[in-house]
């Protein structure tokens, strides 16, 4: 069973969910400044560990192939799992963009005032991934971005 097969049991996607959450609420309580050198680091990361990202992808491409000729994978799956040199440089590229963004926690998104000009009540925008946001590995490429947002 690839890495990528065992990280799908629902064990590992339960303590997968809960991490992502702990990460999410120290995140939110850092600077811009902290969460986008965070960001610019695993884009770097992600360039640096190039060789054993696509050793583990050629292996996992390998084990679907594999369950494609059996039929029980689609070869559409398939080609959406596959990545290279430039899809790796493609995930970095994406990841520091969204460094590039606008910070969006925090900012309000709407106010009800009274005549008097009291708040009442706000909505304000916090960090979403980990209550309600769900990753396919399907789409590695998209991955990082989404991750990174």
């Amino acid at each position: 069973m690839s890495k990528a097969a065992q990280a799908n049991t629902p064990s590992a996607m339960a303590a997968q969910v809960q991490q992502t959450r702990r990460a999410a609420r120290e995140l939110a309580r850092l600077s811009t400044d902290q969460r986008n050198q965070i960001l610019m680091a695993a884009a770097d990361r992600l360039e640096a560990r190039a060789a054993e990202i696509l050793k583990a992808n050629l292996e996992d491409c390998a084990s679907l192939e594999r369950d494609a000729a059996a039929g029980t994978a689609s070869t559409a799956l398939l080609k959406r799992l596959k990545t290279s040199p430039s899809g790796i440089r493609d995930m970095a590229g994406q990841i520091r963009d969204v460094a590039g963004l606008e910070d969006p926690l925090g900012r309000e998104l709407a106010i009800t005032e009274r005549d008097d000009g009291r708040r009442l009540c706000g909505l304000v925008q916090t960090p979403l991934l980990g209550d309600g946001v769900c990753l396919s590995a399907s789409f590695p490429r998209s991955s990082p971005e989404t991750l990174s947002i």
